[in-house]
């Protein structure tokens, strides 16, 4: 399912947030939103789901986003933000569960339950079943929301920061399993994030979003320059491809300390 945004535009009390944004998401290809902070990450994902009133379009294979019903909205596309609720009283299994019923006072099915078994697994995450949240680390819990997020086997998948506040490791195993998952289950996901390396070692695409708005658009290896970096992120970078093809960053000052400076 290809997920076209077109032309949103929103914003606060008179203040512009997003201003014609447009990019398009496509079956089985991860791409990776970023920009610096208060560039608006958050909003276009919030706007994209409907959480936000924006104007514009945003479209499902051709088909308006807004005219789907909540049930079905909710089937197709998942939404995990920055910060999920911790929900520490409840197994892995029963949070998992949670992404097919949405809540746990529903009749729970046999094929609901064998698709929690089969999405855990798949995971890794099937010896922690029962365990409570509370008794997890951070990078165990983000996984357990991600994979609740993938539960009701969505066709679009947003995710907000998936590997803020993880160590390195955790966050090479979620950026793999992120986009083994998207590739596998042909699923058009956009993960918004900072660092700029890991987006282009692992997304197919990158979006760069300043002040509201898409800077550039493309592979990473058209995308990344030092001169997007010098305008976007106000930093001197050297940025040189590997021996893979894949452009990695070098960070060497900022331009808002020396301008400070003198």
């Amino acid at each position: 399912m290809t997920l076209d945004v077109r032309n949103l535009a929103f914003g606060y009390n008179g203040s512009a947030v997003l201003r014609d944004v447009g990019l398009t998401l496509r079956p089985g290809r991860m791409a990776a939103l970023v920009g610096p902070n208060g560039a608006g990450k958050t909003t276009l994902l919030r706007c994209i789901l409907g959480l936000e009133e924006a104007k514009g379009e945003v479209l499902l294979d051709g088909r308006p986003l807004r005219g789907l019903a909540g049930p079905e909205r909710s089937r197709v596309i998942r939404y995990l933000p920055q910060t999920a609720p911790a929900r520490a009283a409840l197994t892995v299994f029963e949070t998992v569960l949670l992404g097919r019923l949405h809540s746990l006072a529903l009749r729970v099915g046999e094929s609901d339950l064998q698709a929690t078994l089969a999405i855990l697994e798949e995971m890794g995450l099937d010896e922690f079943g029962s365990r409570y949240l509370d008794e997890l680390s951070g990078g165990e819990r983000q996984m357990v929301f991600v994979t609740q997020a993938l539960a009701e086997e969505p066709r679009v998948l947003l995710l907000d920061e998936p590997i803020s506040n993880l160590d390195l490791q955790n966050q090479l195993d979620m950026l793999e399993t992120i986009r083994r998952v998207t590739s596998e289950r042909r699923i058009a996901t956009l993960l918004a994030m900072h660092d700029l390396n890991l987006a282009a070692k692992f997304a197919d695409e990158m979006v760069v979003l300043q002040s509201g708005s898409v800077r550039a658009a493309g592979a990473p290896a058209e995308v990344l320059n030092a001169e997007m970096i010098r305008e976007v992120y106000g930093v001197v970078a050297d940025v040189r491809l590997a021996d893979d093809g894949l452009p990695t960053v070098t960070p060497l000052r900022s331009l808002r300390r020396r301008s400070q400076a003198a």
